[in-house]
């Protein structure tokens, strides 16, 4: 969070979901069990992500991933040639 506060008020935070911000998934524990000694910010559950920017008013992937269907759907009718 503290890069996200030195930023400018306007600063968003973007992720092709899903991102590992917890340890509350099966793989996030595992990983955390494994590393978390060795690297104090996985300890938290934290890989790609803090929780705490994850849950913030910056983070805005909920969107980012709901307007990429948009694209995929494209995609798809111009590769079928419509």
């Amino acid at each position: 969070m503290a890069m996200i506060k030195a930023a400018k008020e306007s600063v968003i935070f973007l992720h092709c979901l899903p991102a590992f911000h917890d340890d509350k998934t099966l793989f996030s524990a595992e990983i955390k069990e494994k590393l978390g000694a060795k690297y104090p910010v996985v300890a938290t559950g934290a890989m790609e992500v803090t929780d705490e920017v994850f849950q913030s008013k910056y983070n805005k992937s909920i969107q980012q991933a709901g307007n990429r269907m948009h694209t995929i759907k494209a995609v798809i009718l111009a590769t079928l040639g419509y």
